[in-house]
């Protein structure tokens, strides 16, 4: 159905411009050249957010990882990492968690 529209579409298009019917050969053509860069724009498109999800995903991982190290202590009313001397405000988790130090540096407890 999609095609037929698309045809039909491209058609007059083609009409409007040059002022002669084309046949349906060359209107194959043209659809076809149609799908084919849809096709390669689809792939482009997709091929970037791939990328960008290789680029993000192992930041997110060691974010997850040191997520993980993070201990609260109810007394202190603070969280903190073992292996590390100071005590955070919990207000300041997403300082902590996202530091540059990688989470293998830190011992775990």
């Amino acid at each position: 159905m999609l095609t037929l529209l698309i045809c039909g579409l491209l058609y007059v298009v083609l009409y409007t411009l040059f002022h002669t019917w084309i046949n349906a050969r060359d209107l194959g053509c043209l659809i076809g050249l149609l799908y084919i860069g849809l096709f390669i724009l689809l792939m482009v498109r997709q091929w970037g957010q791939q990328s960008a999800y290789n680029r993000q995903f192992p930041i997110w991982q060691q974010d997850i990882q040191r997520w993980d190290l993070v201990r609260y202590c109810i007394r202190c009313d603070g969280i903190f990492m073992p292996g590390l001397p100071d005590l955070t405000a919990p207000e300041g988790m997403a300082r902590l968690v996202s530091e540059e130090q990688p989470a293998s540096a830190i011992a775990r407890a």
